[in-house]
């Protein structure tokens, strides 16, 4: 079945927010080597290379060995992509209670516009884009950061919503990279109240402004 969906994309600031009282509605660190409730295609797996943390995280990669050295690569000799879904994830009235989603992510790959890791919501199959290209090429160095989104105002009601890390390389060239990673998945409710400014940093995508671009797309959900 295939539908279009329109989705707003922002160029959204990283908020890293301390000092409020938050509550894990779940939490993944794929340490037990499982994704469960996700659903994988392509390339992506849970592998033990190179995790932000003890065993293991989602990477999408191949012939990579265990350890903390990045390595492997995405190169299958043709242009290749894949997904990583969640199952569906619910914050009970974010509007007033808030809901924040956060994990680490690397991109190890080309500094350019092939070998996208993007992200999206997705709710009454509706995709909302919530960052791009791993937050814009310069970030594409085979380094860990940490993403932390209130992503309330991007719910359009109580109903269950999966987020999905979508790698595509693009071309067929230039594919020997290791990939992306992802670890560290969690979902909480915070205070809706907003925090006083000394306890609340922003870091925009790219570090190039603190400013919200939207635009509007139309994509095709399968």
């Amino acid at each position: 079945m295939k539908f279009t969906s329109v989705i707003s994309t922002m160029a959204a600031s990283w908020l890293l927010i301390s000092g409020t009282c938050q509550a894990a509605l779940i939490t993944e660190d794929f340490d037990d080597g499982l994704a469960q409730g996700w659903t994988l295609t392509g390339l992506w797996h849970v592998t033990d290379n190179n995790p932000n943390g003890s065993a293991g995280a989602l990477g999408y990669v191949k012939d990579e060995t265990a350890g903390t050295t990045l390595n492997g690569n995405f190169n299958t000799g043709s242009a290749n992509s894949g997904t990583a879904t969640s199952g569906a994830l619910q914050c009970a009235n974010p509007g007033n209670q808030g809901c924040s989603l956060s994990f680490d992510s690397l991109d190890g790959s080309e500094a350019s516009i092939w070998d996208i890791l993007d992200v999206f919501l997705i709710q009454n199959s509706v995709a909302t884009q919530i960052l791009a290209n791993n937050g814009g090429a310069a970030f594409n160095d085979n380094m860990y950061r940490t993403s932390v989104f209130n992503i309330a105002d991007f719910l359009a009601s109580n109903d269950p919503f999966q987020v999905e890390f979508s790698f595509d390389t693009g071309d067929a060239i230039l594919n020997n990279f290791p990939g992306p990673r992802v670890d560290n998945f969690a979902l909480q409710t915070s205070n809706a109240n907003i925090p006083e400014p000394a306890t609340m940093a922003l870091i925009t995508l790219g570090l190039m402004a603190l400013s919200t671009r939207k635009y509007r797309q139309t994509i095709v959900l399968k």
